[in-house]
């Protein structure tokens, strides 16, 4: 995978790096930096994200020497990473990597930088109480990843710094980002504006368009009044003729054929307001299902009421017409 690291914004620039083969944009959350266009803002993460470029997220508030580094500050760091990823909707599981921005000694790396890596656990734990948790990765030299990623089970990921000349950088090869010097301009981007980096298997990338689009592949389940209107309707039209042809039938027959038609004309009319008030109560797709069965039931007893309906006008009919009886 290929990617950049860079301290300027690119918004406007995610098309251009898309169309030169960027599969990711390492950008910044910081604390205290004076210079604005360093932190990645929520609307850059979107640009670049529907341009269809992955996101690394590196938290760096001046990691230049021995001093920055404590378990204090770890735990700072790690709150603050912490809270600035929920802003950006960063999603769980992705990566926060945290700069160790120098040649550091095998001294530093085992003392005040393996402290402070621990605190940013603590931090990145304590801020996440029943929410999402954060993987830590470590961006700095050869020595500095191999070390850290050996001895702290929860450094999982490991960015291997540009600088060839730091500790076992030129060695080290356990990488999952690797960084080199840019020589030549990108979308605008001259030379000394980003680095170019590389990529293998998981490194911790992420997206957020899902946590900012509010579409769904789910099917859409029919509201109540879409649901209710469209039953209700068919359930009118079924009615009014099941009733209609029933009064017909009423006026030329008598006896049982006409309490027949009588008890399935109230059936009819009790299928439909028990139909009508499950599907206010019910407005689902398997409920449409089992109304459809329903419906189609109450149309059969409807067609058997107007047969029944037919054949008494042909009795009726032929009881009336004396030319239709021999006579002993």
């Amino acid at each position: 995978m290929k990617g950049i690291s860079t301290d300027r914004i690119c918004s406007d620039l995610a098309s251009c790096l898309k169309q030169n083969g960027i599969d990711f944009v390492a950008r910044y959350y910081s604390r205290t930096t004076k210079n604005p266009s360093k932190r990645l803002t929520l609307e850059e993460a979107t640009a670049l994200n529907q341009a269809g470029i992955a996101l690394i997220a590196v938290y760096e508030d001046g990691p230049t020497s021995n001093s920055y580094f404590s378990n204090d500050r770890g735990k700072s760091d790690g709150k603050s990473a912490y809270a600035y990823a929920q802003d950006i909707n960063q999603p769980s599981q992705s990566a926060i990597y945290f700069a160790v921005d120098y040649d550091a000694t095998s001294q530093d790396i085992q003392g005040p930088i393996k402290e402070y890596f621990q605190g940013v656990f603590d931090g990145l734990k304590d801020s996440s109480t029943s929410k999402p948790i954060y993987k830590v990765g470590v961006y700095g030299s050869g020595a500095c990843c191999d070390y850290l990623r050996k001895n702290l089970d929860f450094v999982e990921f490991s960015w291997l710094a540009e600088s060839t000349g730091w500790l076992n950088s030129k060695t080290y090869d356990k990488w999952n980002i690797k960084q080199s010097i840019a020589t030549t301009t990108l979308c605008g981007l001259d030379k000394t504006a980003w680095d170019s980096n590389e990529a293998q298997g998981n490194y911790g990338q992420f997206t957020i368009i899902k946590a900012n689009n509010t579409s769904s592949t789910t099917p859409t389940t029919p509201t109540t009044s879409t649901a209710y209107t469209t039953i209700q309707t068919g359930l009118a039209t079924i009615n009014s003729s099941t009733i209609d042809k029933t009064t017909d039938f009423l006026k030329a027959s008598t006896g049982t054929v006409k309490r027949l038609a009588l008890t399935q004309t109230g059936v009819v009319t009790t299928v439909a307001a028990s139909i009508g008030a499950f599907i206010k109560a019910e407005p689902t797709i398997s409920g449409i299902i089992i109304i459809t069965a329903i419906l189609g039931l109450t149309w059969l007893i409807s067609l058997y009421i107007y047969i029944e309906y037919l054949l008494d006008c042909k009795r009726i009919e032929a009881a009336s017409d004396p030319t239709k009886h021999s006579v002993t």
